[in-house]
């Protein structure tokens, strides 16, 4: 769990670019969704889509706290979602003109995200062809 403090940690601070930047505003969401506090997150995030609707980076903290979502509670119907919203977000991140390792960082985040997901939901063959993507 250090580890994976420590890799956020590593986002928060190095983050940068005008496509992909982790505003004040994006730390606290991702700062809600380790505190397991979706909801609240989900507001923040709405405020900061409102303000920077130029940061890619919303796109992937929606990603992030959906994945959790699923992850944990099991639904169904969030799995769709998060498959949905995971076609989405590759659809706003690859529009970005901004050649940023970020760019590849979240789409290769949410690739492994909706393997772990395919693999709960037992859908083992196209779990694999996520991992292939990543």
């Amino acid at each position: 769990m250090k580890r994976l403090t420590g890799l956020f940690l590593f986002l928060y601070i190095s983050a940068s670019g005008s496509d992909f930047t982790f505003t004040s505003g994006c730390k606290k969401v991702y700062e809600q969704i380790l505190n397991f506090n979706l909801s609240e997150a989900h507001n923040i995030l709405a405020y900061e889509q409102k303000v920077n609707p130029e940061n890619r980076i919303t796109y992937y903290l929606e990603n992030t706290s959906l994945f959790f979502k699923v992850y944990f509670l099991e639904n169904q119907s969030d799995y769709e979602n998060f498959q949905y919203n995971k076609d989405e977000l590759e659809l706003h991140i690859k529009g970005s003109n901004e050649k940023s390792a970020y760019k590849n960082y979240c789409l290769a985040e949410s690739n492994l995200y909706s393997a772990i997901l395919k693999l709960k939901f037992n859908e083992y063959i196209n779990a694999i062809n996520d991992i292939a993507i990543a």
